[in-house]
């Protein structure tokens, strides 16, 4: 967003008298959200930014401001975490974002929800922790055998076919009675 600060000021200031009003700004934001997916977070305050990014307090935002205010956005920019969970939603996110954009339809922007983690700790071992939408159980953390036995079984439910699941059941029961070790047959 940076990069095209000029190109935006220009389209945000539709009267041409070199300044942003507010409601200048709140098409703006409107306007450029789906371009400009971290402005999501924006729209839901739109009155109190407009307020803090006005230092001179004149009730418009003139290019220094709204350069400020395209910085402030793009700190708000978050990578997703290098993990199958963010990539697994923004696969299932892009495949409904494209099927909404064959049939003209406007889709929201894609948010990522982190929903836990599971981590093997080796020897029939393991670490799980889960965020759950319960409002009494929102957030837990087993380990041990339990969590161990709990990671195999999302492991094993999120193969995509039946094949993909007897292999792996196969390959578990293998690694148990012969090792891992294979360097000895």
């Amino acid at each position: 967003m940076l990069d095209r600060v000029p190109d935006l000021f220009a389209r945000a200031d539709i009267d041409r008298d070199g300044k942003i009003s507010l409601n200048e700004f709140e098409d703006f934001v409107r306007n450029h959200q789906k371009q400009f997916p971290q402005m999501v977070n924006l729209a839901k305050n739109m009155k109190k930014f407009f307020g803090d990014v006005d230092v001179n307090n004149d009730g418009a935002l003139d290019f220094s401001e709204f350069k400020t205010m395209a910085q402030m956005i793009d700190k708000e920019i978050r990578s997703l975490p290098a993990t199958a969970q963010a990539a697994s939603q923004a696969g299932r996110f892009l495949g409904q974002y494209l099927n909404y954009e064959a049939t003209g339809v406007t889709a929201e922007p894609f948010v990522y929800k982190h929903t836990g983690q599971f981590a093997s700790l080796g020897d029939s071992d393991a670490v799980i922790e889960v965020f759950t939408p319960l409002q009494s159980f929102q957030h837990f953390i087993t380990t041990g055998f339990g969590a161990y036995l709990m990671w195999r079984a999302f492991y094993w439910e999120q193969q995509v076919s039946h094949k993909n699941r007897a292999l792996l059941a196969v390959d578990w029961v293998k690694s148990k009675v012969f090792g891992r070790d294979t360097s000895r047959f």
